[in-house]
């Protein structure tokens, strides 16, 4: 177990220059360990956004539950827990991690390839398999919960809303509204709108106009015979035109029908 002081060496007093993200449960910091060179991933669950005290610690204790799992620890597109801190009013996990960046910063760079895209679609693909195979609903699977690493891996963390027997009432998403919060089709539709956000570099649409959601564009792009897969990826040299409507219709039959994850 770490300190709340440790925490704050860890990631240089919590500085600007190692946040990585902010997400659902707090803030995620880049961080080093006075443990040869490697670089790990702290985060700290102290700023909270619109959440409990009890809903907090719940969904804290959830992360540490799931990730501690023998089902499924040790899979190497989910983070490995290190240690934590509860003490001082801080909740924290500190992660072994050694992160390029988010998913979530990734998807509109120019420099994010077609290839590397693919890598990471189909491996997303077999971690939702492989977790709904072990009874785990995510609820939360989006970019901003999922790292790259340096080799363009992706790694999933924050798993407070992943479900094996555990409801919590916190999450809302405009993009989800047609899916079931309880039922493996959530998580199967999140995966169609991750699909899209990778081949299209799109990330947050104005979702004040309901025709404006992602998954209602995506829709009437693809009926009206339009391409989703952004530019400047179709001219990218590892682009593969018949891929790339593969995964627009898998993206759409994931969105639009909301098969199983088997059926994937």
């Amino acid at each position: 177990m770490f300190s709340h002081q440790s925490l704050k060496q860890f990631t240089s007093q919590f500085s600007f220059e190692n946040l990585v993200a902010v997400t659902d449960l707090g803030k995620l910091y880049r961080g080093k360990m006075h443990i040869g060179s490697d670089v790990k991933i702290i985060y700290d669950n102290k700023n909270v956004y619109h959440c409990t005290d009890d809903d907090t610690l719940e969904r804290f204790e959830n992360e540490l539950k799931i990730l501690q799992a023998s089902r499924i620890r040790g899979n190497p597109n989910i983070a490995k827990v290190i240690g934590y801190c509860r003490r001082e009013k801080t909740l924290g996990i500190v992660y072994d991690l050694n992160p390029h960046d988010t998913l979530e910063n990734l998807i509109t760079r120019g420099d994010f390839n077609w290839m590397q895209r693919v890598k990471i679609a189909l491996t997303l693909a077999r971690l939702l398999n492989y977790l709904h195979d072990r009874k785990y609903l995510i609820r939360n699977f989006a970019p901003y919960h999922i790292v790259v690493d340096q080799d363009f891996t992706p790694i999933m963390y924050e798993f407070g809303l992943l479900v094996g027997g555990v409801l919590l009432n916190t999450i809302s998403a405009s993009d989800f509204r047609l899916a079931t919060l309880m039922d493996p089709s959530f998580d199967v539709f999140a995966c169609g709108i991750l699909l899209v956000n990778l081949i299209s570099r799109r990330v947050v649409v104005d979702t004040r106009n309901r025709d404006d959601a992602i998954n209602m564009w995506v829709l009437r792009e693809f009926k009206s015979g339009r391409s989703v897969v952004h530019q400047n990826l179709v001219g990218d040299q590892g682009f593969d035109p018949l891929y790339g409507t593969i995964i627009t219709q898998l993206a759409i039959q994931c969105i639009e029908d909301k098969p199983r994850n088997g059926q994937i």
